[in-house]
C-alpha cells in the first residue's frame, strides 16, 4: 500500500484512501468532462477569432487579453478552487466526521440495573414492554458466566444468566477486541457485572459495546 501526506494535517494516509482518517479531509478530484472544457475552450475561442477572418485587429487584442486574463484565473489558487468545487460532494468530509463521532462511547447516560435473568424472563413474558423498559438504553447487567466466545463475525461476546443449567437463552453482551485477554480469564460460573447498550432480543437478548 502506497502512502501519500494529507494535504491538511500532513499526516500519511493511504494513497487510495476518499478521506484522511486523521483530520476528515476529502480528496478532491476533477471530472474528465470539467478538464477538456477547461482544455478546449480557450482553443475553440482563438480559432474563432485569429484564424477565421473578419475580425479586427482591435477584436483580436480584446480576445488575447481575455484568454490570457481567463488563462491566470484558472491558474490562481482561486480558480483551483472553483474547478474543484464543481466535482467534489461538499458533505464528504462532514460525513466522515459523524461517522467518527457517532462511534465514540456516549458520555453522562443513566445507567439502569438489571439481573440478567430477570432480563430474559422479561422478554419472554412480554417483548413489548422488555423493550420499553431496556432497549436502547444503558444497563448494568449483573449475571453468571455461561460462556464466553466469538460469532461469526469473530466478535468476542459472554453470555450471562442466572446460573439455571437448564436455560436456553442468556444475555450475550458483546466487548470489542480490547477486552479479549480480560474475557480470557473469565471462568464459566462466576459473577460479573457489565455496562452494554441493550439492542433487543433476537432469541438471546443482544447487548453492545459492553464494559466490564
Amino acid at each position: 500500500m502506497t502512502l501519500v501526506n494529507c494535504r491538511v494535517c500532513n499526516k500519511e494516509k493511504a494513497e487510495s484512501a476518499v478521506v484522511c482518517p486523521h483530520c476528515g479531509d476529502a480528496v478532491r478530484k476533477v471530472s474528465g468532462l470539467l478538464i477538456l472544457g477547461v482544455l478546449l475552450f480557450p482553443l475553440l475561442f482563438g480559432w474563432l477569432v485569429f484564424i477565421r477572418k473578419g475580425y479586427s485587429k482591435r477584436a483580436k487584442i480584446w480576445t488575447g487579453i481575455i484568454m490570457a486574463l481567463s488563462a491566470l484565473y484558472l491558474m490562481s489558487p482561486a480558480g483551483q478552487e472553483a474547478i474543484y468545487a464543481e466535482s467534489e460532494p461538499a458533505d464528504t468530509a462532514p460525513q466522515y466526521v459523524a461517522q467518527e463521532q457517532s462511534t465514540a462511547p456516549v458520555q453522562n447516560v443513566a445507567v439502569i440495573s438489571a439481573e440478567a435473568g430477570t432480563m430474559v424472563d422479561e422478554y419472554e413474558a412480554n417483548e413489548v414492554a422488555a423493550d420499553t423498559k431496556y432497549t436502547n438504553k444503558r444497563v448494568r447487567i449483573t449475571g453468571i458466566v455461561e460462556s464466553v466466545g466469538k460469532d461469526l463475525m469473530d466478535d468476542v461476546y459472554v453470555s450471562l444468566g442466572d446460573g439455571n443449567q437448564y436455560e436456553i437463552f442468556h444475555v450475550q453482551a458483546f466487548f470489542d477486541d480490547s477486552y479479549t485477554q480480560k474475557l480470557g480469564r473469565l471462568r464459566p460460573g462466576s459473577k460479573v457485572s457489565v455496562i452494554c447498550d441493550v439492542q433487543g432480543v433476537f432469541g438471546s437478548v443482544i447487548a453492545k459495546n459492553c464494559h466490564i
